[in-house]
């Protein structure tokens, strides 16, 4: 009887391991599939034939300027640029901008990184920018979605291995998520001198170079064998 409590208790053990490092990789990921590239520019136009352009901040969690250029040739076409600070936020490859009170409000950006490089979205001007000086809707009117879209050249930043042994599984997962890594196969194994839940072995070894997003494997103590 005792024995089988025993094995019930590992069992359920083992799921429950099993369980938190499936949740781990599935985070790491998840955020290793951002659908954009830190520090790049994008350019494109929007509905009315005008120009756009932005640029991630460094770190990729925001979008640090935009610049919108008016239909060319009526007789005068304005830009706007905006430079935030601190960056807008960008929030499940998405990000959103308005300028004054809603109500009121003059200036309105929103946007979505559909791939690596590819972004789009809407923006609009409540008031006009002079006598002759429309809003961005082709047909001169104050239309509140205007269509834009830009694309970058730049390439994704590469994945180089950080040393993760001897962290938790979070912190290795934050860790290699945040050279733009992945965390793949993780597997338990028993050792005498690394303490239950710290990373024994890692695979590539610290600072390999690999495309980005490569997979990490990870070797997670047991603790001693008891």
């Amino acid at each position: 009887m005792w024995r089988r409590r025993r094995t019930a208790r590992r069992s359920a053990a083992g799921i429950v391991a099993v369980l938190t490092i499936a949740s781990a990789s599935q985070i790491a990921a998840s955020a290793a599939q951002a659908t954009h590239i830190p520090g790049a520019a994008y350019t494109g136009t929007h509905a009315g034939g005008g120009a756009v352009s932005l640029v991630v901040s460094a770190g990729g969690s925001g979008i640090t300027s935009f610049r919108v250029v008016d239909v060319p040739g009526n007789s005068c076409t304005f830009s706007k640029t905006i430079t935030f600070s601190p960056p807008v936020r960008i929030v499940k490859h998405s990000f959103s901008y308005g300028e004054g009170p809603a109500a009121t409000r003059s200036f309105q950006l929103q946007g979505t990184f559909s791939t690596r490089q590819g972004v789009h979205g809407t923006v609009f001007f409540q008031t006009l920018s002079g006598p002759t000086c429309y809003s961005l809707n082709p047909n001169k009117s104050n239309d509140p979605n205007v269509p834009w879209q830009a694309r970058t050249t730049a390439r994704p930043p590469a994945c180089v291995v950080p040393n993760v042994k001897g962290k938790t599984l979070a912190a290795a997962t934050a860790a290699i998520t945040k050279a733009h890594c992945t965390v793949g196969r993780t597997r338990k194994v028993y050792s005498e001198g690394v303490a239950r839940g710290r990373i024994v072995a890692q695979a590539p070894q610290p600072g390999a170079r690999r495309p980005n997003g490569a997979k990490v494997d990870l070797v997670v103590s047991r603790g001693r064998r008891r």
